[in-house]
């Protein structure tokens, strides 16, 4: 308990809370690396990988465009699996979109899935919601957010 830590994970949240606990456990010197791999990995800093399998590259730019390029708005959601705050949110966005099928979509982006995405939107923490109208970004959200502040911001 006397030795340096340092805690990361990708995005910063988990680690965050474990920083924490290993705190109030009686560890004297911990570091939680902020924003987690996903900021160093934005900030363009070097990262040596195991020899895991590399994840697709997922959606183009292109790909990207013609997605938000529809008549209705469009909210996209930059999520993941493993993001609690991203679990948490799914099922209201789900119920968001439904309630406004006439006039908005849904798009859901997975951080895994999508690196080079990530990378070039310049997405460094999840989740992170954008909304669209005629390909033209209208609203952006970092963080967990509850469905009547997603009204209230968005007016939808």
């Amino acid at each position: 308990k006397d030795k340096p830590v340092l805690v990361y994970c990708l995005s910063g949240g988990r680690s965050s809370s474990a920083a924490a606990l290993l705190g109030e456990k009686g560890f004297s010197e911990v570091y939680n690396m902020q924003g987690g791999l996903m900021k160093w990995k934005a900030a363009n800093k070097a990262l040596e990988n195991g020899s895991g399998p590399e994840a697709s590259s997922g959606l183009s730019s292109e790909d990207f465009e013609h997605l938000i390029h529809k008549e209705k708005y469009v909210l996209v959601d930059y999520n993941a699996k493993w993001c609690v705050p991203c679990q948490h949110m799914a099922p209201m966005l789900e119920s968001f979109a439904e309630k406004r099928k006439d006039k908005l979509s849904l798009v859901k982006i997975d951080a895994d899935q999508n690196k080079s995405l990530f990378k070039e939107k310049n997405i460094e923490s999840i989740p992170v919601l954008e909304l669209y109208k005629d390909g033209q970004l209208i609203w952006k959200h970092e963080g967990e957010l509850d469905e009547p502040a997603l009204v209230k911001e968005t007016k939808l």
